[in-house]
């Protein structure tokens, strides 16, 4: 730039012919044009550097919490409807708040935590056997005659009960069923959206109605609000005994896990419905039902929960 502001100043300064100052007249306008063409380039090129690293700076931070929910949502329902494509499989898993105190508490993933977060069924609704996931809804309403003080809860009582759940045993709940009756039992289970899992020969049910007893038992609402009664049901689901299914398949993914469930088998029949707290303390609701397997044969069932539980690892 100093160069031709000195050769311009020589213009004004020299008489000099007209050709001759034409000519370096013409020699100065390409020298502007080239050094302003050459300005305006290196400002393009420093926009396009800064406009690349400010693009980098927001790839580098990683995808948004709204993303990896809608990632971790796409991933499930796709390998929810591959598995239940058959017809054979019945799922459903409903994403709760993490556990008081835990890791997950502290510091909530957005993907997984909070009631509703994540919502995922295939074949939720078709009602199949419910085997002796039917037990769950024996305590709802065992639970609501206790807090009508309709029914009465002796020493013996609480051990049959017990077994019901850790044992899977049937005499209570058949005690329960022919003392009250399938209607009446049915009447209060379809008053609290439970439907009517008694109606026919045999029990059925369907996977998002396990879904919606576990998230009354979880919240102590409806028949679950006496947390004397809750904390013994959950503690009777920690230890039942039956644990090759969803218990099986979340601690080959996360060992410190816990689950808390109930399960249902018959021949061609195995079910499972239950709770589960990753060591974190994220915690979701999750029921897997299943046909065509031998009765206690549960080994589906824990794949299929061990590659949920790696998907949601996979995607928070």
């Amino acid at each position: 730039m100093k160069t031709i502001r000195e050769l311009w100043q020589f213009l004004r300064t020299h008489r000099l012919k007209r050709k001759v100052r034409w000519a370096l007249i013409a020699i100065l306008a390409v020298v502007l044009v080239v050094v302003i063409g050459g300005v305006a380039v290196n400002a393009h090129d420093r926009q396009a550097v800064s406009s690349s690293s400010a693009s980098s700076a927001v790839s580098s931070s990683g995808p948004t919490t709204a993303e990896k929910k809608a990632d971790l949502k796409k991933a499930l329902q796709t390998y929810f409807d591959q598995q239940a494509a058959g017809g054979k499989v019945q799922l459903s898993l409903y994403s709760l708040d993490p556990e008081a105190g835990s890791a997950a508490a502290k510091k909530p993933n957005g993907a997984i935590d909070g009631k509703g977060t994540q919502a995922v069924e295939a074949q939720g609704n078709t009602k199949v056997l419910s085997a002796s996931t039917y037990k769950l809804y024996i305590a709802a309403y065992v639970f609501h005659r206790l807090a009508q003080k309709q029914m009465s809860w002796t020493l013996t009582d609480k051990q049959n009960f017990d077994a019901m759940i850790v044992n899977s045993e049937n005499g209570f709940a058949q005690t329960v069923l022919t003392r009250y009756g399938n209607d009446q039992v049915d009447q209060y289970l379809q008053s609290i959206g439970l439907g009517q899992p008694f109606a026919g020969d045999s029990a059925e049910t369907t996977a998002n109605n396990l879904v919606k007893v576990l998230q009354m038992l979880d919240a102590g609402s409806g028949p679950f609000k006496d947390q004397t009664l809750r904390a013994r049901l959950l503690k009777d689901m920690g230890k039942q005994i039956y644990r090759n299914g969803i218990p099986a398949g979340i601690k080959s993914v996360d060992a410190k896990a816990t689950v808390q469930d109930k399960v249902g088998f018959l021949p061609n029949t195995n079910n499972d419905a239950g709770i589960v707290t990753t060591k974190d303390g994220h915690r979701y609701i999750l029921v897997i039902m299943t046909t065509g397997r031998e009765q206690l044969d549960f080994s589906q069932i824990k794949t299929i929960a061990a590659h949920i539980q790696t998907l949601i690892d996979t995607n928070i």
